[in-house]
């Protein structure tokens, strides 16, 4: 029977599982390989990603994750191989191999769409379009780089939204050559599928419009732009730059709230990121160029660029980049493949390395960016072979694939050989520290391997060592800090536990990022509970469970635990008429109550009415609970404007308050014409107390915090128990520094609003500036060890 192959065909359908078997043989023995860095924030330690079975419910509640929507369906990824596994890591590694031999998969189909088209397929003078799409995908999924995005299981993240970022290109591609018919609306439609599974995956994904526009402008309709040109009347030009006049306060303002606030938390500012991210660039390209394992890093450690001669390597970054874009640019009729390749490549970083305030440098982040890279140097073999070939060299054709074959094996090798690296905690966080000796972050994992492998005596000196490096926007002094009390925990050395935690707590540095802070707390807690210190006990579980949510019940634990031991060594009176169970249970009611953890409060008075209905204390604490949700409930409802009767009922009056709400958060510009439409809106409904907290908002907008504060002050003699009015009254007493009237009010606002999400805020300025504090006789003193926040 004669087989309906092409000869031509054969060499791809045979290479192309040999080579999906090298890749996944790169990877086989990661199997094993350890949980690192962010995989525990992002995914261990979230509750939320451990499910029972795939239903709505579960759906539901990945959804409502840290990540929300932005990252569904790697969290869900996460919890279906949670489920399958039993917690194993094995599970988890299969997947990232087999999203990346998908991914590999997608790239090759999305090659070959591009070969579709005569500008990209006359661009390859030499090879076959087959085989060009074929080491393209290859030579990409065998590089070592691209471990961090495998080995590492948190970023399949960025996997997985490469997998079907490509998938949405080949459909849109395979769409465009066909153009009509059936089989156009399937794969248009499958594209449409494609993108918004990648952005359900990671936000990078928002660059595909961008992508689309790349490739028509470059490869399917190369004169698009001089089509626009024409099309494009002087009229339409004026109107056009009057749209983006008119858009761009609105940009800046979403700059300013989603991106300026993040910079807070770092040890950067956005001029410090836009000027070293020049130089991480530079570094990723040479990383690509040359992926020795020696040079690859999970952490590294990049110092900052303070301005473009400090130091003199940012100048040069920022011209060699500038270059390569004019080369793109000059070269993009000449060398579509080359010119897309370097557009590509940009494109694909302008998210992460940009003005958005993450961390400066990521081996993963460079999954989809490396095509471009990968893409420059297939074309350039094709150029050079084909000049040879030319130039009396025989057999051009199979030298090349030669060539090729020989830099697929070697990048494998060298793949392996870097995810040898990842055999176990000691050798990853080993290899970092030794490329990043003088980061605290690398110091503080390694220590922490170091303390799993009872290595204490190595360990406890590098947490010491991170925790003098430490400063402002990083958790390393937290979690160097954590470590230590760990560790002398662990030893039984409570009162050197407590002594080391609360000088660390005296000497933190300000705005340090406390993502372990509950743990530090707990640890020092435990300490204090160990030598009969119950008291102290408690405020510091307290100050850890007001940090952190997912550990709350160890903290429950912890602290019902410590009530049970005060009681027994205190006097046995109270036990006289409530046994010492119902006595404890009463007792974390209260503090329930008190901490504003109403369920909890629930809980804990469900079991005293299983035990004793009729106590009394327990109908006490029961009324108070039901007093502080219903008065929640008013507040909640009095400061939502859609339920003021006032809004609902006139008309103008709502549209006016919309539109002067708008202009005010959302358009800088015309921010006097809020001031306007408010004062328009008041005298509308002179009574309402909505437009008097507006045009306050709108006096602190423009810095005049003295027409604030007089407008706020004459407005709370008739808005008095107003709590945004309130709310914002305290506030601008505390930033002109009037601590006790903020104190004041803050203390009328919790009476009526006494779950407000700022409660512990405002409670600390009244304890600080008020002497007389009403106090619960079951409430323990809380206050924390020692005053440092």
């Amino acid at each position: 029977m004669q087989s309906n192959i092409s000869p031509e065909s054969w060499p791809i359908k045979l290479l192309f599982p040999l080579f999906l078997i090298l890749i996944g043989a790169s990877y086989c023995h990661t199997l094993y390989s350890p949980l690192t860095l962010d995989d525990f924030a992002s995914f261990v330690e979230v509750r939320e990603v451990y499910i029972n079975e795939v239903s709505l419910e579960a759906l539901r509640q990945i959804a409502e994750s840290r990540f929300g929507l932005a990252r569904f369906l790697p969290m869900l990824s996460f919890a279906i191989d949670h489920r399958l596994s039993g917690g194993g890591i094995v599970q988890f590694h299969i997947t990232n191999i087999a999203i990346h031999l998908l991914a590999t998969l997608a790239l090759y189909a999305f090659l070959s769409g591009l070969m579709r088209f005569d500008a990209c397929r006359l661009a390859i003078r030499m090879m076959s379009p087959a085989h060009f799409c074929l080491f393209v995908a290859v030579l990409w999924a065998t590089h070592p780089v691209q471990t961090n995005a495998v080995t590492y299981i948190v970023q399949r993240m960025a996997a997985m939204m490469t997998m079907f970022y490509l998938a949405t290109l080949a459909c849109y591609l395979y769409a465009r050559v066909i153009k009509i018919g059936a089989k156009s609306g399937v794969l248009y439609t499958a594209a449409g599928i494609f993108a918004i599974a990648a952005l359900l995956c990671k936000e990078n994904a928002a660059t595909l419009p961008l992508a689309i526009l790349l490739l028509e402008a470059i490869f399917i309709s190369p004169q698009i732009g001089l089509r626009l040109q024409r099309a494009i009347t002087r009229r339409r030009a004026l109107v056009t730059a009057l749209l983006l006049l008119l858009l761009a306060p609105l940009a800046a303002g979403s700059l300013e709230r989603y991106v300026m606030a993040g910079y807070e938390i770092r040890h950067f500012t956005l001029l410090e990121r836009i000027l070293t991210e020049l130089r991480v660039v530079v570094s990723y390209l040479s990383l690509l160029a040359l992926p020795l394992p020696n040079r690859l890093n999970l952490d590294h450690d990049f110092s900052l660029s303070s301005s473009l001669l400090s130091p003199p390597t940012t100048l040069f970054s920022l011209l060699f980049l500038l270059a390569m874009l004019l080369t793109g640019i000059r070269t993009r009729r000449q060398e579509p493949l080359v010119a897309f390749a370097i557009f590509w490549f940009f494109l694909q970083l302008i998210i992460e390395s940009s003005v958005v305030p993450l961390e400066l440098v990521f081996e993963h982040r460079l999954y989809l960016p490396s095509i471009g890279f990968v893409l420059v140097v297939v074309t350039t073999i094709d150029r050079v072979f084909a000049y040879l070939g030319r130039h009396n060299l025989q057999r051009p054709h199979q030298v090349a694939f030669l060539c090729l074959v020989i830099l697929t094996c070697v990048l494998s090798l060298l793949t392996s050989v870097r995810n040898y690296t990842w055999r176990d905690p000691l050798s990853i966080y080993g290899d970092s520290l030794r490329k990043s000796p003088v980061k605290p972050r690398a110091m503080v994992n390694y220590g922490t391997a170091l303390i799993r492998a009872d290595r204490l005596d190595e360990a406890l000196p590098l947490m010491e060592q991170a925790i003098a490096l430490g400063r402002p926007g990083e958790e390393e002094y937290v979690n160097a800090a954590n470590n230590i009390l760990a560790v002398l925990v662990r030893e039984k050395e409570y009162a050197q536990s407590i002594e080391k935690g609360e000088s660390y707590l005296t000497h933190m540095p300000p705005n340090v990022n406390g993502s372990g802070f509950a743990k530090f707390m707990f640890n020092l807690g435990y300490s204090y509970f160990n030598l009969g210190r119950y008291e102290e006990a408690l405020g510091a579980y307290v100050r850890g469970l007001a940090q952190e949510n997912a550990s709350e019940q160890l903290f429950l634990t912890a602290m019902r635990s410590t009530y049970e031991a005060a009681l027994s060594k205190g006097s046995n009176e109270e036990l006289e008429e409530i046994d010492r169970e119902v006595a404890v249970l009463l007792k974390m009611a209260a503090l329930m109550m008190q901490l504003k953890h109403y369920d909890h409060c629930r809980s804990f008075l469900d079991e005293v009415i299983a035990a004793d209905s009729a106590n009394q204390k327990m109908r006490t604490i029961e009324e108070q609970l039901q007093s502080e949700l219903i008065a929640n409930e008013n507040a909640t409802r009095s400061a939502d404007i859609t339920q003021d009767a006032d809004y609902q009922q006139n008309i103008r009056f709502r549209w006016t308050m919309r539109a002067a709400t708008f202009l005010l958060r959302h358009y800088a510009p015309l921010r006097p014409l809020a001031g306007k439409l408010l004062t328009f809106a008041q005298q509308m409904e002179p009574a309402n107390p909505f437009a008097a907290a507006m045009i306050i908002e709108y006096f602190l907008a423009r810095d005049d915090s003295s027409a604030a504060m007089a407008t706020a002050e004459q407005a709370i003699r008739q808005h008095e128990s107003f709590p945004p009015l309130l709310d914002l009254i305290g506030n601008g007493y505390l930033a002109r520094g009037d601590h006790q009237r903020a104190a004041i009010v803050f203390s009328q606002l919790l009476a009526i609003y006494p779950g407000h999400p700022r409660w512990r805020d405002y409670d600390t300025v009244i304890r600080k500036n008020l002497s007389q504090l009403p106090a619960s006789e079951d409430s323990p003193n809380l206050s924390p060890p020692t005053s440092q926040s």
